[in-house]
This record gives C-alpha cells, structure tokens and sequence, in this order.
C-alpha cells in the first residue's frame, strides 16, 4: 500500500513539472512577446473608434461596414463603433452627440479613428482631433473636403464623387425630352448635395424634399407629371417606407424614366448609377492595416476619390414604358428584374 502511495506521489510531481514546463514554454511563446528587459507583456490588439455619420440601419452604411468587416483581422483589433444618427438631429444636437463621443475617445484612446461621412467629420473629428497626433481616415465626404480645410497632417481620406453626369446623360437617352425633377429625403445631406448639382451646373425643374412614405408616393405622382425624368435621390430615413407596397405602387404608376444614385432604390429605378459601398469599407480596412500592422506614416496617406460605380438596368420597368437601351451600356451594367 505504501508503495503505491509512493507511485501516486512520484506521478502527481511528474505531472505537476510536465504542467509547469508547458505553461511556460508554450504559452508563453504564442500568448507573450519579449522585450529586451526579458520581462513578459501581453500582446494588445490595436484599438479602432468607427464613427459612422448615421443610424444603425442606414442601408448604405451597412454595406460599408461589412466591407471593413470583411477586409481586417478581427483577431488583431478591438473595434469601438459609435453612430451620430445625423439625419434625424439639428445642428446643436450633432455637436452634442460630438462632444459625448470625445469623452468616449478619451476614456477608449484608440489607435487610429475610423470615420464614415460628413457629419463625423465635420462636427466630430474637424473640432476635436484636427492636427492631432491620432491618425484618422474619413470616406464618404461628398464631393470637396475642402469646405473641412481639409486633408490636414493627421485627418486624411476619401472622397465620394456622385457620377451625376454620366447619368444624366445616358438618361437623356432614354427619355422624351430634358425636364429633370428631384425627389428625395428631407436631410442636411440631400440638400448640401442638391447645391452641390447645381453648383455644377444642373439645373431641375422641381425637386421635392419628403419625410414620409405617403408624401413620397404623393410628390412621385406630382413630379413624374410635368417631367421628363425622375431622379429618385434618396429615400434614407423616410418615415414608414414600405419596399413591398412601393413595388406595386411603381409598377402601377410610372410613367417616365426614373433615376438614382442609391442602390436601395434600384428596384424602383429604370436606371441606375450606384456607388460601390462595399469597396468603401474595404478602403478603410486597407488603410487601417498599412497604418497600424505596416507602419505607415498618416502624412503619406493621399486623398482620393471613390472611382468604383455599378450601373444597374431593371428590365421589367424598361418593358412598361417601352425602353431599349443601348448593347455598350447593357454590355458594362448589372440587369435586374429581366
């Protein structure tokens, strides 16, 4: 009986010297890594604040999301991601929302700021981090950063171009005459954009700005009217859209040519002229990656544009109204609803 207590004892220390030795080399080596005072750190994944301009649901900011998602090693960050929800708050309260977001960053202290579109860089990052050490890339800004004065030394990004030429042109061809009117979402964003069109020279016969669904079907009966197209903008944040109900109502009612820059609208569209949101997320993926893993410096991050567009052709609603589009465009687009 001694014996074997003896040969319990003896395995239990083996076992115990097997456990340690384990821990030590093997842990350590894929949990530590050593600095030259050879005392052992954790390694801390980098911290990331994503400031996304608008509300959770936003359906063009989804995909964005995904797209930086998708495209960086979760593994080696922690992500923070806060939202200002800037189409449905005035002036004032977006710069509260910035200010309680600055206390976030402080008490976070990320490693580089993320931000996606123009509220969280104009009442956010512009205000509180503007020639900071903190890197920060944007996308999303429409059409000039320089009304931000920017790029500055740490604040740099991408710019988001609407190809509203292009679409205008190839809609001309498609229509009965060159009356273009506009309806859209009631937003600080849809009407900085619409200056902007105009600015460039576009000029509309009407343009509409609505905040619920009734209003929307309403001002599409109204508009499609007295024009010749009908450039759908935006329906974001209108009040109790209904995908369902508003697939009968087009079918039921279009009379003209419709238009849009916004994927969501595509199905309601005949044709369509859509940022690559996807690609968006995956720029700011990219960036945050070169900066944080590669060791690139923010300063020698240049500004560019989104260059990447879909083109999309809803057949079904080129069949009501009677419309053939050109082999070259079909050639280069997406077709729905054949």
């Amino acid at each position: 009986m001694k014996k074997n207590k003896k040969e319990i004892v003896y395995f239990l220390i083996l076992f115990l010297v097997f456990s340690t030795s384990y821990y030590f080399f093997i842990y350590k080596k894929n949990n530590y890594i050593s600095h030259s005072d050879k005392r052992p750190t954790f390694i801390s994944r980098k911290k990331v604040l994503y400031v996304d301009s608008y509300d959770t649901i936003h359906p063009s900011n989804i995909i964005i999301r995904k797209g930086f998602s998708d495209n960086i090693s979760k593994k080696d960050i922690e992500l923070k991601t806060v939202f200002m929800d800037a189409k449905n708050k005035d002036k004032e309260q977006l710069f509260e929302t910035a200010r309680n977001i600055f206390e976030e960053y402080k008490r976070f202290r990320p490693d580089i700021v993320l931000l996606s579109d123009d509220a969280a860089v104009e009442f956010f990052a512009n205000k509180y981090l503007r020639n900071k050490e903190i890197p920060v890339i944007f996308i999303g800004v429409n059409w000039d950063c320089s009304k931000y004065d920017l790029p500055c030394s740490n604040i740099k990004g991408q710019i988001e171009v609407e190809l509203i030429d292009k679409l205008i042109e190839e809609a001309k061809k498609i229509s009965k005459g060159s009356r273009i009117s506009i309806l859209t979402t009631d937003s600080n964003t849809d009407r900085r954009t619409i200056k902007f069109y105009e600015e460039k020279g576009f000029h509309f016969k009407e343009v509409k700005y609505v905040k619920t669904y009734s209003d929307w079907k309403k001002n599409f009966l109204y508009l499609s009217a007295d024009s010749d197209i009908l450039f759908t903008r935006s329906q974001a944040n209108v009040k109790d859209w209904d995908d369902k109900d508003m697939s009968v109502f087009i079918k039921k009612n279009i009379s003209i040519p419709t238009i849009t820059v916004t994927e969501k609208l595509s199905p309601y569209c005949v044709l369509s002229l859509t940022k690559d949101n996807y690609r968006m997320g995956r720029y700011l993926a990219e960036k945050t990656h070169e900066i944080l893993f590669k060791g690139k410096d923010i300063k020698d991050i240049k500004l560019s544009e989104l260059d990447e567009f879909n083109i999309i052709l809803n057949m079904e609603l080129s069949k009501l109204l009677d419309i053939t589009f050109d082999v070259d465009l079909i050639d280069i687009s997406e077709i729905i609803n054949e």
